[in-house]
C-alpha cells in the first residue's frame, strides 16, 4: 500500500461508539499487563469517565479516526509497560487505581501520540 494510501485509510473516520473504543483500549491494556491485572476499581471508576470523555468529544463534533484509534492503543500498550514498571516483583501484581490513574494521566499529557498534530483528539483524557 502506498503512504498516501496508507495516510487516506488513516484518515477515514470509524463508526465506533464510546463504549466500543474503551473496550478495545481496556482490552489492550489487559492483555498487555499480563500476568499483572488491574484492580476491579480502576474499570469501575475509569472506563465510564473515559466512556463521557469520548461520549462529550464526540457530541461536540470531533471525528474519531483509524488513526486515532491507532494512536490510543499505542498510549494503552505504554500505559500497560509502565503499570508493570512501577510494581516490581516481589510487589502485588494488582495494579492500583492510584497508579494507574497516575499513569494514564502523566500518558495522556505528555505521549508523543497526543501531542498536536498528530492525535491530539484528548481521547484518553479523564
Amino acid at each position: 500500500m502506498s503512504k498516501k494510501l496508507a495516510k487516506d485509510r488513516d484518515n477515514e473516520p470509524l463508526a465506533i461508539t464510546p463504549d466500543e473504543i474503551v473496550a478495545k483500549w481496556a482490552e489492550r491494556v489487559k492483555t498487555r499487563l499480563k500476568p499483572w491485572r488491574l484492580d476491579g476499581e480502576v474499570t469501575a471508576d475509569l472506563e465510564p469517565k473515559l466512556q463521557n470523555n469520548i461520549g462529550g468529544l464526540l457530541g461536540a463534533g470531533a471525528v474519531f479516526k483509524r488513526k486515532d484509534m491507532k494512536n490510543s492503543l499505542k498510549v494503552a500498550n505504554d500505559v500497560a509497560k509502565i503499570c508493570k514498571l512501577l510494581q516490581p516483583a516481589p510487589h502485588s501484581k494488582v495494579v492500583r487505581l492510584d497508579t494507574f490513574e497516575q499513569v494514564l494521566s502523566l500518558c495522556a499529557k505528555s505521549h508523543k501520540v497526543c501531542q498536536r498534530p498528530a492525535g491530539a483528539g484528548g481521547w484518553c483524557d479523564v
